[in-house]
C-alpha cells in the first residue's frame, strides 16, 4: 500500500504538499514505498497528520514494536 498517497488523501492535500510538510521529496517517498522502509520519524508524522488513520504499525509492521515498545502487542 502507498501510505504517503493514503495520507495525502486523508489530509486532503496533493502528495507534493504532504511531502513538503514531511520534509521529503516525492522521489524519496516513492523510494520508501518501493522498499517498504519508512523512517520512524516519517511514520510518526504521518500518523499525527492523519489523526491515526495511517498508523506507525501499518507503515512498519515488521518492527514497530521494537521502535515503539509502547505499541507492542
Amino acid at each position: 500500500m502507498d501510505y504517503i498517497k493514503e495520507a495525502a488523501y486523508e489530509c486532503r492535500m496533493p502528495i507534493k504538499q504532504l511531502c513538503d510538510e514531511l520534509g521529503i521529496s516525492v522521489a524519496l517517498a516513492r523510494y520508501y514505498r518501493k522498499n517498504k522502509d519508512y523512517p520512524p520519524i516519517v511514520c510518526s508524522m504521518v500518523e499525527k497528520m492523519t489523526k491515526g488513520v495511517v498508523t506507525r504499525q501499518m507503515m512498519r509492521p515488521e518492527d514497530y514494536a521494537d521502535i515503539w515498545p509502547e505499541l507492542g502487542e
